[in-house]
C-alpha cells in the first residue's frame, strides 16, 4: 500500500509487505516480545497461530479480529502439543508458512540475589533453559518446518539476543529498581568503573573501554 504525497512521488505506509492469506505460527507469543511480533505479522495481513502456556491475550492483541488470530496452548518443550497445535493450525487457517521460534526463558542479572555465578548455576535451572531455548526451537522446526518442506515453501525465524555474549557474573551490571529491574553495559563500556573488579579485568582500547578477557590476542 501507497500514499500519493502532494509532489507526487509515493511513500509506503501500514507495514510495508504483504502477508494476505500466509499463516504465521508464533511461540512464546504472549511474553514481552511475542505480542510485538504477532501484531506486526497480523498488520502486514497474516493470520496467526501464537503458542504459549496460556491463552490470555494482552490488550494489544485483544483489538485484532479473532478470525484472524488464533491462541492455543503449547509447551515447546512437548513434541506431541506442537503436532497437536500444528493440527489445530492446519484446521483453522491452513497449512503455516512462518515461523517465528520466539520462546525462551529469560534469565537476566537481578539484583535480589536471585542469580549465580557462571560455575554456580544449578543443573535443573541450566535443563530448563535448553529445553526450551535451544530444544525447544528444534521442536518446533521439526514440527512446523518440516510440514513447511514437505508443502516446499516456509520461512522460519528464530530469535535471539544481542546480549548473548555478555557476561553471566551480575556483579558486572548495574541494576535498576525499575522495568526492567537490571542495566546489561554495552559491550564497550565499564560497566562500574569504581569498582575494582571492573577496573582489574577492564583497561582502556581506543576512545572506549574494552574487556581484556575478551580483546583479541595475536596467534601463538
Amino acid at each position: 500500500m501507497a500514499d500519493q504525497s502532494a509532489g507526487g512521488t509515493t511513500a509506503p505506509s501500514g507495514p510495508g509487505i504483504d502477508l494476505t492469506g500466509e499463516t504465521a505460527v508464533v511461540t512464546g507469543a504472549l511474553g514481552k516480545l511475542g505480542p510485538i511480533w504477532a501484531g506486526a505479522l497480523l498488520d502486514a495481513g497474516a493470520r496467526v497461530v501464537g503458542l504459549d502456556l496460556s491463552t490470555d491475550a494482552p490488550p494489544s492483541l485483544k483489538e485484532y479480529e479473532p478470525d484472524r488470530l488464533l491462541l492455543l496452548e503449547s509447551d515447546v518443550t512437548v513434541r506431541d502439543e506442537l503436532a497437536k497445535a500444528l493440527a489445530e493450525c492446519v484446521d483453522a487457517f491452513g497449512p503455516p508458512t512462518v515461523l517465528i521460534n520466539n520462546a525462551g526463558i529469560d534469565r537476566p542479572p537481578t539484583a535480589d540475589g536471585d542469580s549465580w555465578r557462571f560455575g554456580d548455576i544449578p543443573d535443573e535451572v541450566s535443563t530448563a533453559i535448553v529445553d526450551v531455548n535451544t530444544l525447544g526451537v528444534l521442536r518446533a522446526c521439526q514440527v512446523f518446518g518440516s510440514e513447511m518442506a514437505r508443502r516446499g515453501r516456509g520461512s522460519i525465524i528464530n530469535i535471539g539476543s544481542l546480549y548473548a555474549g555478555m557476561a553471566p557474573d551480575p556483579r558486572l551490571y548495574e541494576h535498576l529498581a525499575q522495568d526492567p529491574p537490571f542495566l546489561k553495559p554495552p559491550p564497550t563500556a565499564c560497566p562500574k568503573p569504581e569498582c575494582a573488579r571492573c577496573r582489574a579485568i577492564w583497561r582502556p582500547s581506543g576512545g572506549g573501554r574494552a574487556c581484556a578477557s575478551t580483546r583479541s590476542r595475536p596467534a601463538g
